[in-house]
């Protein structure tokens, strides 16, 4: 077991500024292949991109059901072997269900002493102690506020579940550069979105047991929520799925008023949403019907150039994974 604090040091310094710059040329050369891992109580999923002739490639895509913990390392191997999955460049990307993305008022001070102070602030919304956390701090542009406190988003995790997922991964010779959190990850998009400058848009995950909107600007993100919906709610009886949608509706709309309200970047122009695991049907044009703006599919596994068949149900749980190796291939 690796020394906590090592490991809080060396490993899980930061959670969301995780990427170091200047990885895309390091001595020796350009890096090639990335790899993105993020491991749920599900399964795992596997994204593994590189440069490709015109666009990044997505090499590998995969994602594994898998409930019993026991087994998870023999199957990632098995995977990685099979499929010849790069490694050596290995990041980890934490499910949104092993960490609380809080949002604080910040005291006027420097990041790295956000850094030290916020974590306390969140302490008592977080299901575990402050002594088992690991927190990074998530700051909002300048403009954010409209002469409101200054706020910040803490992103706060469990260090004994991260140790766990490290060690599992270590295990089999999987060394992880850096550690993000989903909301960071599909940024990893930008590039590969059409948009106007200054035009603001959200992007929506949609998972099996929450969902979660970022509200975007020029690449930054303003707003940050978790959804109350769950896709499992959708293979119940039929009078579920009315609930479900109409949920959805309130919590996308919900999101959209905070944001033209309070953050007074003009308005959404859309709400693009990514591959699901469970068919809408005609669900979603009934929300497409009840909010104020413009909703679409948006699916990133189409923008690139694609080495590997990529099923539905890959598109659907490695968006976060696939969104986080964008980032760190075309950002560094």
């Amino acid at each position: 077991m690796v020394h906590m604090k090592t490991f809080n040091k060396n490993v899980i310094k930061n959670l969301v500024n995780h990427f170091k710059p200047g990885i895309l040329s390091k001595a020796g050369g350009l890096q090639k292949d990335f790899t993105v891992i993020e491991m749920s109580a599900q399964g795992f999923a596997v994204a593994e991109v590189t440069i490709g002739q015109q666009k990044p490639l997505l090499k590998n895509c995969h994602f594994i059901y898998n409930e019993n913990i026991k087994i998870r390392s023999e199957l990632m191997v098995e995977l990685f072997e099979r499929r010849k999955i790069n490694t050596a460049q290995s990041f980890l990307v934490l499910s949104p269900q092993y960490y609380k993305l809080l949002l604080a008022e910040a005291p006027p001070i420097p990041l790295e002493d956000l850094r030290v102070v916020m974590p306390a602030k969140i302490k008592d919304s977080i299901p575990w102690e402050l002594t088992d956390s690991t927190s990074d701090v998530m700051p909002l542009p300048d403009d954010a506020f409209r002469g409101r406190k200054k706020s910040v988003y803490v992103a706060s995790a469990q260090t004994s579940v991260i140790a766990q997922q490290v060690e599992m991964l270590r295990g089999i010779g999987i060394k992880p550069i850096s550690i993000s959190i989903a909301e960071i990850a599909l940024l990893g998009f930008e590039s590969l979105m059409l948009h106007q400058p200054k035009e603001s848009y959200g992007v929506l995950k949609l998972g099996d047991t929450e969902g979660l909107i970022n509200m975007v600007c020029d690449g930054n993100v303003y707003l940050s929520r978790r959804l109350n919906v769950a896709l499992n709610d959708l293979v119940k009886q039929e009078i579920e799925r009315q609930v479900f949608f109409d949920q959805l509706v309130l919590e996308i709309q919900r999101s959209v008023d905070f944001y033209e309200s309070q953050m007074g970047k003009g308005p959404v122009a859309k709400i693009q949403l990514l591959p699901t695991a469970v068919e809408l049907g005609v669900g979603y044009e009934y929300v497409e019907e009840n909010i104020s703006t413009d909703i679409e599919w948006f699916d990133p596994f189409e923008l690139v150039e694609i080495g590997v068949e990529v099923q539905h149900k890959d598109k659907a749980h490695c968006t976060s994974a696939f969104g986080s190796a964008m980032r760190v291939l075309l950002h560094g």
